[in-house]
C-alpha cells in the first residue's frame, strides 16, 4: 500500500560526472549551432574544490519503480539532446518575437537572463 504523500527519486539509473555532462552539452550545442565543441569547451573554467561540491550526479530510483512500477522511457543522453534542443528553440523563438534577452557578461562568461 502507498501512503502519500511520498517523496520519490526520479532516475534512469546512470551515473554521470559534471565534466562529461558539461561536453555532452557543448557537443549537442555544436552540433545545433553548425560549429564545433572546442568554441564552447574553451569557456570551461575549473576552480578549486570546497566542501559539498558535486563531482558527479546519480539518483536512486528504487522506490518508484518498486511502488509505482515506474521506469525511464528516455535515456539520459537523448533527453538532454531534447532538452537543449527546446532552450535554444525558445531563445531564438524570443527573439524573433523582438523580446530583449539581456546578455550578461562576468569575468569572460556569457549568461544569457
Amino acid at each position: 500500500m502507498i501512503y502519500y504523500p511520498l517523496s520519490t527519486n526520479i532516475g534512469g539509473w546512470n551515473s554521470w560526472k559534471n565534466l562529461d555532462i558539461v561536453h555532452l552539452i557543448y557537443a549537442v550545442l555544436a552540433t545545433l549551432t553548425g560549429t564545433t565543441a572546442d568554441q564552447f569547451t574553451r569557456l570551461i573554467r575549473f576552480v578549486s574544490d570546497r566542501p559539498g561540491h558535486d563531482r558527479r550526479y546519480a539518483v536512486d530510483a528504487t522506490k518508484i519503480q518498486q511502488e509505482l512500477g515506474w521506469y525511464p522511457t528516455e535515456i539520459f543522453e537523448t533527453g538532454i539532446r531534447k532538452t537543449v534542443a527546446w532552450y535554444r528553440n525558445k531563445f531564438e523563438e524570443l527573439r524573433f518575437k523582438g523580446v530583449r534577452v539581456k546578455r550578461l557578461r562576468v569575468k569572460d562568461r556569457l549568461y544569457f537572463v
